[in-house]
This record gives structure tokens, C-alpha cells and sequence, in this order.
């Protein structure tokens, strides 16, 4: 049963989104597509830079995804389509490990909002998001997750936000006021963590850079930065068993919000919101039912906008 399900998410999102996305043509796709048409037939360096005019970004893996597939002349619908698959049925099979409702998991992953975001608008989050989500799939796995998540990071440095903010979670479940810091270093796990900043060096200009963008068009207020990552907080914590871990998890959520303001921080705040309350009862809450009716109906205005606008934001 299980195993015909994904195939079916598959193909679904396969085709769903194949078929929508030649009509998401501007927004964020416009560089996309202009960058991908501009690699075609450039070496490595001349591509990159070609690349960059389009797309402001230093991270190198979604370039180099983008210029293999574009010099293959495989047309680029196609490919994210079948990065949209590959995402659902890995989001699908961890959902299935945590014995969420099998129906939940169908509407979740063909009707909500901000995985409609990824389907079609934000391709370089969608590449991260499905390499860390991969990396969830092959936790008890260190040769295997360590990379994928160091790769995720490369693809797109706000994945780091996510990860720091379950190393902070970690760390600070283990150790409430660690007095000894050697203990750090005599555990594996943690030098292990420490790799994970490797990332931050690569990319601290980057960094700099979209900290800047984002602080510069955020909300002055606190409360319109935080107010909604706070209410996943709240759910999140009504329906985990883990009650310190959330709050941990979700504070350094919220920082970031205030600090760069709620536009994508939110999307993360909801996916660690599902994270915890998915546990409960097979995701069958009053929370998650509500949230997901809701995104489900803002996923209807997503398409309109698309077919009408040619984008959806």
C-alpha cells in the first residue's frame, strides 16, 4: 500500500507540476529561466558568471545542476518537475515513518501552499530542501547525511537557519548550562556539528549580503516580524512530546524572523511546526487539520495568480 502511494505522489506531482509550470513565467522564474538559457554552450567559469547576472547567488550547486541539465538540452520544466517529484515522495516517505494519516499525507503534499512555493517559485530552496530532506531519511547514516547536509547549505545558505536551529535545540537539550566545555569535544557528534560551519566561511560575503537585503525591507515592527512563526511556535508546542526542544527550536526561528523579517522564516516555522505536531494522534489534530484547510485554500489563489499573472506573489 505504502509503496504504491509514493509512486502514485510521484507521478501526480510529476505531472501537476509539469503542466502549471509553463505558465509560471515571471517573478522569480524569470531569472531562473534566463539563467538557465544563458549557461547553454559556456564553460564552467564563463557560465557562473553568466549566471550570477541573472541570479544573485554564490551558492554553487543549484549552478552547477542548472548548467549540466541546460548543456544536455533537456528542457528545464521537465527537470524541476522531476525535482518536484523526487521532494513530495521523500517528504512523503518520512511522513510515513512518523505514521502520519495516509489521506493527510496526500492533501499536504498536492495542495499546500508553501510546497507550491517550492514546486514552482523558490528552485534553489526546493534543490536544498530536498537534500535535506534526504538527509532526514538517512539520519542513523553519518557518511551519508553529513555530506547531503553540507550540500543542502551550499544550494542555499537560509537552510542554515533550520540546521542552527536544531544544533542550538541539541545542544542546549543536552547540556542546560554546560560548564565543562570539553565535554563538546570529547563527543563525536558534536565535532562532527562543527563541519556544518564550513558553509558560513564559503559564504559569509553572500550572507552578508542577503542579511542586508532582507533587514533592509523588513517590517520596522516586532511584532508583524515574529507574530506568525510565534503562533507554530505556540501550535507546535500544544501537540510535541518535547516540550524544551520546541521552545528551543522554534526561539532561534523567531530571532531570525525579527532579524530579517517573516517572509520565508515563516514557511520554516511551519515546517518544524509540522516536525513536532505530526506525532500526534497520525497528524490528526485540530492544528494541523485547520493549518492545512487554510494553506490548501491559499494554494487555490497561488494557481489562480499563476494562470492570470504568470507568477504568484
Amino acid at each position: 500500500m505504502k509503496q504504491p502511494f509514493l509512486i502514485f505522489i510521484f507521478f501526480f506531482i510529476f505531472v501537476f507540476t509539469y503542466f502549471f509550470s509553463k505558465y509560471y513565467v515571471d517573478g522569480d522564474q524569470l531569472g531562473y529561466n534566463n539563467a538557465y538559457e544563458a549557461v547553454n554552450g559556456l564553460d564552467l567559469s564563463d557560465a557562473f558568471i553568466s549566471y550570477q547576472f541573472y541570479i544573485t547567488s554564490s551558492e554553487p550547486i543549484h549552478f552547477f545542476v542548472i548548467w549540466i541539465f541546460s548543456n544536455l538540452n533537456i528542457d528545464k520544466n521537465l527537470i524541476m518537475a522531476f525535482f518536484n517529484a523526487c521532494l513530495a515522495c521523500i517528504i512523503g516517505r518520512i511522513l510515513i515513518l512518523k505514521n502520519v494519516n495516509l489521506f493527510l499525507i496526500f492533501v499536504l503534499l498536492t495542495t499546500n501552499y508553501y510546497l507550491y512555493g517550492l514546486y514552482f517559485a523558490a528552485e534553489r530552496l526546493k534543490i536544498s530542501f530536498l537534500l535535506l530532506f534526504l538527509a532526514v531519511l538517512y539520519i542513523n547514516n553519518k557518511r551519508i547525511r553529513i555530506p547531503l547536509v553540507l550540500i543542502s547549505i551550499l544550494t542555499h545558505i537560509q537552510i542554515l537557519i533550520l540546521i542552527l536551529s536544531f544544533i542550538f535545540s541539541y545542544f542546549f537539550k543536552s547540556f542546560s548550562i554546560p560548564k565543562k566545555f570539553s565535554l563538546i569535544f570529547k563527543n563525536k557528534n558534536y565535532i562532527v556539528l562543527a563541519f556544518l560551519f564550513f558553509p558560513i566561511f564559503y559564504l559569509k560575503d553572500h550572507i552578508l549580503y542577503k542579511f542586508n537585503s532582507y533587514s533592509n525591507i523588513t517590517s520596522s515592527s516586532f511584532i508583524n516580524n515574529i507574530w506568525q512563526p510565534v503562533i507554530f511556535a505556540i501550535l507546535a508546542y500544544l501537540y510535541s512530546n518535547e516540550k524544551k526542544s520546541t521552545i528551543l527550536f522554534f526561539s532561534l526561528i523567531i530571532l531570525c524572523s525579527n532579524l530579517v523579517g517573516p517572509t520565508r522564516i515563516t514557511m520554516m516555522a511551519y515546517i518544524v511546526f509540522l516536525f513536532y505536531s505530526l506525532n500526534y494522534n497520525r497528524g490528526l489534530s485540530y492544528g494541523v487539520i485547520l493549518t492545512t484547510i487554510y494553506f490548501s485554500l491559499k494554494s487555490i489563489i497561488f494557481i489562480y495568480n499563476v494562470l492570470n499573472n504568470g507568477h504568484a506573489f
